[in-house]
C-alpha cells in the first residue's frame, strides 16, 4: 500500500499505458509523450506530439497517441 517511487513527468499528466516493458504517460499541457524505464524509475525519452495528446495505447513495438487539437492520431516506435 506504499508509494514505490514517484517520477517527475511533463505538465498535467494524463493517461498511463505500459507497452511490457516501459511506461508511457501522456503530458497533456506540454503536448509530449514521456518513456519511463521500469527498472530506474527514470524518463529515458520525451516525444513532442503537438498540442492536447489526451491518451495512448501501445500496439506491438508502437504507441498510438491520440492528438484532440489536431482531430488525429500519432504513432511512435518505441
Amino acid at each position: 500500500g506504499a508509494i514505490a517511487a514517484t517520477v517527475a513527468v511533463g505538465g498535467r499528466p494524463h493517461q498511463v499505458a505500459f507497452d511490457g516493458t516501459h511506461v508511457w504517460v501522456v503530458n497533456n499541457v506540454d503536448g509530449t509523450v514521456s518513456k519511463i524505464e521500469v527498472g530506474t524509475n527514470t524518463v529515458t525519452r520525451v516525444v513532442a506530439v503537438g498540442a492536447g495528446p489526451n491518451g495512448l495505447a501501445p500496439v506491438g513495438t508502437s504507441i498510438w497517441v491520440s492528438i484532440s487539437s489536431s482531430d488525429s492520431v500519432s504513432r511512435i516506435s518505441t
